[in-house]
Order: structure tokens, then sequence, then C-alpha cells
């Protein structure tokens, strides 16, 4: 048979007790609050990257443009000719005989092509 009353002096708690609820609640604002510092910290890691991507794309817009100039620059009719004339190279401009003029051919009136694709389609049949 089993005494009743007596407890094991050893098992016996004196002080309060943690509560669980409010330990599992402090470990969830934690991780939230550690949480919350990881994201901020990736957005400004971000903002910190895309700011230097722009400036560098400023930077390259700006040789770009740089580059346009000179190019400009160096095609220009003068330019040409001034290097023509600083190689001696005898060249001149091709004459309206030596230039081969293309045309468009005109295109067809829309109305029999429309006609044409419509019975194409009427004789193809997708079932």
């Amino acid at each position: 048979m089993r005494r009743r009353g007596k407890q094991n002096r050893k098992t016996i708690q004196d002080g309060p007790v943690f509560p669980v609820p409010l330990a599992l609640i402090l470990v969830l604002v934690t991780g939230v609050a550690f949480g919350f510092l990881w994201l901020r910290d990736k957005c400004d890691t971000m903002g910190r990257r895309l700011q230097d991507l722009e400036a560098r794309r400023d930077e390259v817009q700006r040789q770009v443009l740089r580059e346009e100039y000179k190019w400009s620059n160096l095609k220009s009719p003068q330019n040409i000719e001034r290097l023509m004339a600083q190689f001696n190279l005898k060249m001149v401009w091709p004459g309206e005989r030596d230039t081969v003029r293309l045309r468009r051919p005109e295109l067809e009136p829309e109305g029999p092509a429309e006609m044409q694709y419509a019975q194409r389609l009427a004789a193809t049949r997708h079932d």
C-alpha cells in the first residue's frame, strides 16, 4: 500500500517557477527581433549595392556619351578629308553613277491578300 501525505523533499520546489508560456513568448519576441535586425541589415546592404551600381551606371553612360562624341568627330567628312590628305590618299566621294539605289517593292493591296489568306484557312482544317 502506498503512503499518502509524504512527499520526497528533493522533488519539492520552494521558489517561484518560471512560467513556460512566458518563456515561449520571450523566445518568440527574441526571434522576431533578430529576424527584424537581419532583414534590416540585408536591406541596408542591398541599398548600398544599389547606390554603387547606379553610380557605376551613370559613369558608364558618361563614358558612352564621350565615346559617341569622339566617334562622331572621327567620322565627320572634314576629319576624313584631313586624314586622307595627311596620309596622301587619293580618294574621291562616289558619284551618282557609282551609287546603286535600292527601292522597296510596293506592297500588294490589302484586299486580295486578305482573301488569299482567308481561302488558305478555309482549305486547311484543324480538327
